[in-house]
């Protein structure tokens, strides 16, 4: 495929990306992150297919309400009336509807997904209740990797411990002031106050005069949030 170079061409290139990345908002909104959504080149070509088939969509409508109900003349001016006597506001809410409202609404009535559950509670004059309630399902947690969840989690000021190789231990409090990257970067730490640790990951001491250290957290390293004092 060609890179488009020109003004038109860029604009045609948006305007087929719009529907599909529309879809694809929507659908992440309602079941969270997948693992081929999370290239850019899958992401470019999953809207790139949503449109195409937005576009045909349209396309077939369009032939079976004018063409075969009446000609591809009347169709062709139908067209050019709109375009020569629509304002522009109406132009422009005909392609927000178009590539906007329709494939979002479209993809949340077909990616959403609904279960019906109970709810028993007991009233004040000790008579149970029971009631059906309706919720969402597959609804995504805000975190794409366990990773970023334990990050998030370590916004609170806690203890962790990290073993990078046998009998290689740092440690420290993770506090207000300390750091976890998050996707889609590489996995790191700093942490603020850093702690002596022997070799089987025992706490010893505060390190004296320190301001903190980071890490890289490859692969195989195993990091642990603990709560309570660390010489416990």
């Amino acid at each position: 495929m060609n890179v488009p170079e020109s003004l038109p061409q860029i604009a045609a290139f948006v305007l087929m990306l719009v529907p599909g990345l529309t879809w694809a908002v929507v659908k992440t909104w309602l079941v969270g992150i997948r693992d081929p959504d999370y290239g850019a080149g899958a992401r470019v070509l999953d809207a790139l297919f949503i449109s195409a088939v937005f576009i045909v969509v349209y396309g077939a409508s369009a032939l079976v309400i004018f063409v075969f109900n009446y000609s591809l003349e009347v169709a062709q001016g139908v067209l050019e009336r709109a375009y020569s006597t629509w304002p522009s506001w109406a132009v422009a809410s005909a392609l927000l509807g178009l590539l906007v409202v329709i494939p979002g609404v479209a993809s949340y009535f077909v990616n959403r997904r609904r279960v019906d559950y109970e709810v028993t509670s007991k009233r004040s004059d000790g008579s149970v209740v029971t009631k059906t309630k309706t919720k969402l399902i597959n609804k995504p947690e805000s975190f794409p990797t366990a990773w970023d969840m334990a990050a998030y989690e370590g916004i609170t000021v806690r203890w962790v411990r990290v073993r990078l190789d046998k009998e290689v231990y740092f440690g420290g409090l993770f506090g207000q002031r300390s750091y976890v990257s998050t996707y889609p970067h590489g996995r790191d730490i700093f942490i603020e106050e850093q702690w002596e640790l022997d070799k089987d990951g025992r706490f010893l001491r505060e390190v004296d005069r320190s301001l903190g250290v980071w890490l890289a957290v490859p692969e195989s390293a195993v990091v642990e949030w603990l709560d309570g004092e660390p010489t416990d």
